[in-house]
């Protein structure tokens, strides 16, 4: 199952607390009223999903939901750690700065 489908699939309350989109379709989808923070990127060579705007990401903003978009210029599909010479191997460190600064690697310290 995807990261989209465990979002898109889930019962109120019981999805995910964030979820990274990472080289997925940029089709039009509406999302869960407690749709969870999304951090996407994708490049924009990608030959599975040829650029056509970003509506995934455009329908998460007009919902008033969290989402970050990092759209590369160059590392086709599946770029995974990035690949040499273009700007994806910081994509790893963009997502943790993105986790970081919305507060998911914060230890829950139990009182």
């Amino acid at each position: 199952m995807t990261s989209l489908n465990a979002v898109m699939s889930a019962k109120p309350g019981e999805g995910p607390n964030f979820f990274g989109y990472i080289y997925g379709p940029q089709a039009k989808v509406t999302p869960p009223r407690d749709a969870p923070p999304m951090f996407a990127a994708i490049a924009f060579d990608d030959p599975l999903f040829p650029t056509m705007g970003f509506p995934i990401v455009e329908a998460w903003h007009k919902a008033n939901r969290p989402v970050e978009l990092h759209a590369y210029a160059k590392g086709g599909h599946g770029f995974g750690l990035g690949i040499e010479g273009t700007t994806t191997p910081l994509m790893l460190d963009q997502f943790v700065a993105w986790l970081n600064a919305g507060g998911f690697l914060k230890s829950q310290k139990s009182e």
